[in-house]
C-alpha cells in the first residue's frame, strides 16, 4: 500500500475522488493507494473490507490515531474524540472479499442478509430516506430461494433484525464510539467512517502539496513533476530557503 504515499499518487487520488459521489471516494482512493487493480473491483467489496482497506491506507500516511469532533444530539456541545484505528480492529482486519450471508429467522420467515457494497450505497444515492432504506433492505435481504425482499413485506421488529444482520455483516464500517456528553450527561454513539476520515486528510493535504509546488516552481522554475518527485524532507528544506 506504499504507493499511496508517494506525493504523484496522492494528487491523483485526490483529483479522481474529488470528482467521485462521496460514498465512492474511499474505494477510490483505495484504488489508488494499489489494493485493487481497477476500482470497480473495491465498489463490488462488502463495506467492512473497504472501511479496513482504508483505515490501512490511512495508518499508513497519517499514523493510526485519529482525532476529531463529534456533536452532542442533545445539546449542541462539541466533544473532542480520540481513536486508534489499530486499537479498534479497524486498521489491520484482514478484508475477507467473501462475507458469508446470515440466517435471520423473523415474524415473516426465514431471511438471508448479505453484506451491502459500496454499489448499494451508490444504487441509492440522492433517494430520500423514506425511498433509500426499503432499497437498501432489498438490496441485502432475500428468502431463501433468492427472492428479493420488499420491506412491506417485513415488520418494523423484522426491519429492526434485518438493520442488526446487516450492521454485524458491516464489520469495520460499522464501528462506534461511546461517550459521555460532561455538558448535559447524555450518552453519545458515534459511527467511525474511516473512508469520509481519508478522504478528509487527503483533501486537507493535497492543497498544500499543490502550494508547494507552486512555490518552488515560482521560485527555482522547475516542473511539478521534478517537485514532486523529491522527498517531503527535501521539499521542506527548499521551501525554507525560498523564505529565508
Amino acid at each position: 500500500m506504499a504507493a499511496m504515499l508517494d506525493a504523484r499518487s496522492l494528487l491523483r487520488g485526490w483529483e479522481a475522488a474529488a470528482g467521485s459521489p462521496p460514498a465512492a471516494r474511499g474505494a477510490v482512493l483505495v484504488h489508488h493507494a494499489g489494493a485493487a487493480a481497477d476500482v470497480a473491483d473495491v465498489l463490488d467489496l462488502p463495506l467492512g473490507d473497504v472501511a479496513a482497506l482504508a483505515a490501512e491506507v490511512y495508518a499508513d500516511m497519517f499514523g493510526p490515531a485519529v482525532a476529531g469532533l463529534v456533536p452532542c444530539p442533545e445539546c449542541g456541545e462539541l466533544l473532542e474524540a480520540q481513536i486508534d484505528l489499530s486499537e479498534a480492529g479497524i486498521s489491520g482486519a484482514q478484508p475477507t472479499r467473501d462475507v458469508a450471508p446470515l440466517g435471520v429467522r423473523t415474524g415473516a420467515g426465514e431471511l438471508v442478509v448479505s453484506a451491502l457494497t459500496v454499489r448499494d450505497l451508490l444504487a441509492v444515492r440522492g433517494l430520500p430516506e423514506q425511498q433509500a432504506v426499503p432499497a437498501l433492505v432489498s438490496a441485502c435481504a432475500s428468502w431463501p430461494d433468492g427472492r428479493p425482499v420488499t420491506p412491506d413485506q417485513l415488520g418494523d421488529g423484522d426491519l429492526a433484525l434485518v438493520d442488526t444482520a446487516a450492521r454485524q455483516l458491516a464489520g469495520a464500517a460499522a464501528v462506534t464510539l461511546s461517550m459521555n456528553c460532561p455538558a448535559c450527561g447524555s450518552d453519545i454513539r458515534a459511527g467511525v467512517d474511516v473512508a469520509a476520515l481519508l478522504w478528509q486528510r487527503i483533501d486537507a493535504a493535497a492543497p498544500r502539496l499543490l502550494s508547494e509546488v507552486a512555490t518552488l516552481a515560482g521560485a527555482y522554475g522547475w516542473s511539478e513533476d521534478s517537485v514532486l518527485a523529491m522527498s517531503a524532507r527535501r521539499r521542506r528544506s527548499y521551501l525554507a530557503l525560498v523564505g529565508s
